[in-house]
């Protein structure tokens, strides 16, 4: 595989380690089953592609849709899965709709200390500045298990709790 066709603007060669540096993951918050599905998914899917453009990396949880096809789950489960997800990511894209669920990711979001943002270009603006001169190197993060405990105890503070299931016999 040629990794040079790789290259862009943020990271350097994508195959170096010596000059990659991880792209800022963002999360699509949005409407799904408020309203036309379709209509929702494409919409996320066009926000992402060009978040995409502008070298973030971006998770899309409308793309769960898939999986929910396959294997179909209660909504409570989802939003548990959703909600996991907001914790990995370093910014939040909340694009426009009435959405509960996404509405509860947000208030995570920022219980968490993740920007939101209901813009994508004031996201790129502001995010192209905290990269270029806040953004910590990775000998600065706190220990990872510091970071993981902040957010268990965060994701608990929302009271979500997921469905009861019986196991199966």
């Amino acid at each position: 595989m040629d990794t040079d066709k790789y290259t862009d603007k943020y990271t350097g060669k994508f195959g170096s380690t010596d000059t990659f540096r991880r792209a800022t993951l963002v999360y699509v918050a949005g409407p799904y089953s408020k309203g036309s599905i379709g209509e929702n998914i494409h919409f996320a899917v066009r926000a992402a592609n060009a978040l995409r453009r502008e070298g973030y990396a971006v998770i899309v949880p409308h793309s769960t849709i898939i999986e929910d096809i396959v294997s179909p789950h209660m909504y409570e489960s989802w939003l548990y899965h959703a909600l996991q997800l907001v914790t990995c990511c370093d910014v939040i894209c909340r694009i426009v709709g009435e959405s509960p669920g996404a509405d509860v990711e947000v208030r995570l979001a920022r219980k968490l200390g993740i920007p939101v943002y209901y813009n994508i270009e004031e996201l790129i603006r502001n995010e192209k500045v905290w990269r270029e001169r806040v953004r910590p190197t990775g000998k600065e993060f706190r220990p990872l298990s510091d970071a993981l405990r902040e957010k268990e105890e965060a994701v608990t503070e929302t009271n979500f709790r997921l469905p009861y299931v019986r196991a199966a016999n």
